[in-house]
């Protein structure tokens, strides 16, 4: 999470903005506590959260719920604010074996892109590799790097 925070943490240096995209991250919330806090002091960072149905229903569901529990504490707080604000969190349904769905997913990265000028983006994968086949390890990779 040392990286992440780096990442994060250059929006404010080298003024550009910046974008996690998280595939597969299921229900951890700790991208979007490290994203708020990063948003409080600097509104160049947005986070793009992309999984499966059933994972994303539940985590919108407790997205929900936290929200309504109301806000207790100031990292509540930075959260609350980073998840009303318009355009910085998004949690979208992609299967990531299927190539054409997480390329629909990706395109609002894209049209931000476009719109608002410069911006880097890091890729987080980390478990859900182990679910998927080599071959789909495979073009999964290469559908994230290769230049739009």
């Amino acid at each position: 999470m040392r990286q992440v925070q780096s990442f994060l943490e250059g929006a404010k240096k080298g003024g550009k903005r910046r974008k996690v995209v998280v595939l597969g991250g299921g229900m951890d919330g700790l991208l979007i506590a490290l994203c708020a806090n990063n948003m409080a002091s600097n509104k160049m960072v947005s986070l793009l959260e992309i999984d499966v149905p059933e994972v994303v229903t539940r985590k919108e569901a407790a997205l929900r719920a936290w929200m309504e529990r109301g806000k207790e504490g100031e990292k509540e707080d930075l959260v609350g604010a980073f998840m009303r604000e318009s355009g910085k969190y998004a949690l979208k349904v992609a299967d990531l074996r299927d190539l054409e769905s997480l390329n629909k997913a990706l395109e609002k990265v894209e049209i931000e892109e476009e719109k608002e000028g410069e911006e880097e983006m890091l890729f987080i994968l980390e478990a859900v590799l182990g679910y998927l086949q080599p071959n789909e390890v495979e073009r999964l990779l290469r559908c994230v790097l290769s230049p739009k």
